[in-house]
């Protein structure tokens, strides 16, 4: 924020994403409407662009030509920027892994109203749940999403103490502990 004499200006977040091959860029702007841009990365010629209503909606990955982009309140989306095609993931707010076939799929937590719970599904078919829980969350996926690391799911400010590795089912596999944070 700017503090102008008359009151405060709000700067609008940007955020770049380079497509797993390099060829790409998704330029984002959030806001409302948020507003995706591809272009080329040699060139800056513009590939395609859309705007999306829902407040702070953020694009969790890119493959170069799909994005997935999700909002705080609203669904999850695929836009295919070749086929120029728009489709509904989920009903909520997800990240997703595009390379691992991942999406991690915030819901409300029943014994907390300012809490989430999360379940981890295929992002091929979001029905299928691998693994749910309300304590901890993945943060990374292996390439073939087989397995994760996941930390503390309400973890803020500089970063985890504890960092697990698990097999897709949740199942730990190694705890890591740093003496202050990773």
């Amino acid at each position: 924020y700017i503090n102008l004499e008359n009151g405060y200006y709000c700067m609008q977040p940007r955020e770049v994403l380079v497509s797993a091959d390099g060829r790409r860029l998704a330029l984002v702007t959030v806001g409302v409407p948020t507003r995706v841009r591809v272009v080329k990365t040699r060139t800056g010629e513009l590939v395609a662009r859309r705007s999306f209503p829902s407040p702070g909606a953020k694009v969790s990955d890119f493959d170069g030509r799909r994005l997935v982009v999700g909002s705080y309140d609203g669904p999850t989306w695929w836009w295919d920027t070749e086929a120029g095609t728009l489709t509904k993931i989920v009903d909520r707010r997800a990240f997703a892994d595009i390379s691992a076939d991942r999406l991690v799929v915030l819901t409300p937590n029943p014994r907390s109203p300012d809490a989430f719970c999360q379940r981890t599904v295929r992002l091929s078919r979001p029905g299928v749940v691998l693994w749910r829980a309300c304590q901890d969350i993945p943060a990374e996926f292996s390439p073939n999403g087989h397995k994760m690391i996941t930390w503390y799911i309400n973890e803020d400010g500089i970063g985890p103490g504890v960092l697990q590795v698990r097999r897709q089912d949740g199942t730990v596999l190694r705890t890591f502990r740093a003496p202050l944070f990773f």
